[in-house]
């Protein structure tokens, strides 16, 4: 049996190499320090 995370973070990041990487290394850390979160990398683009 799978138990559900207790909670879910969503992080949004622009997708540059730069950006994504800062926001896996956040990723990262979060889950080591919260296991029972699930924590997801959002990533978006814009326009201008």
């Amino acid at each position: 049996m799978s138990s559900a995370p207790l909670a879910r973070l969503v992080i949004a990041s622009r997708e540059s190499a730069l950006a994504l990487w800062q926001a896996q290394h956040i990723r990262d850390r979060l889950r080591a320090l919260y296991p029972q979160t699930e924590v997801s990398i959002l990533g978006m683009t814009t326009q201008g």
